[in-house]
């Protein structure tokens, strides 16, 4: 999450996908009411959680700048795959500098969405 206007929306993020935000003043404070509810000792890292990383003030070098820390803790290079195979990302669109990245992650499918976009390790499986 890249933009304190999600903010108010973390508690549920946090607790149901593993998140990563900018620190502001209002995730912040956001982080302060989930880990006071929910410490982070007791999340499942893979699942749920709340990691807040200092930016810059642009939303696409903020996520490029903690790309491989995410892939290390929750991608391949970790190990995992999330259940989803997916990583959602609110509050910037897919630069070229971020696609070139996503891609030497694996990535291969982006979608934009009207707040963000979704980029994806494989294609969704046809039913």
């Amino acid at each position: 999450m890249l933009s304190s206007e999600f903010a108010p929306r973390l508690d549920e993020l946090a607790l149901s996908n593993p998140v990563w935000a900018v620190r502001t003043a209002a995730t912040e404070e956001a982080a302060r009411r989930i880990w006071e509810k929910h410490p982070p000792q007791e999340a499942d890292q893979l699942t749920s959680g709340l990691t807040l990383f200092k930016g810059e003030g642009d939303s696409a070098d903020d996520l490029l700048s903690v790309l491989d820390e995410i892939d290390l803790h929750h991608g391949s290079s970790g190990g995992h795959v999330l259940p989803e195979g997916a990583i959602r990302v609110l509050g910037t669109g897919p630069t070229d500098a971020v696609r070139e990245a996503l891609g030497s992650l694996g990535f291969i499918r982006l979608v934009e969405t009207p707040d963000g976009f979704v980029a994806h390790w494989s294609e969704p499986a046809k039913v």
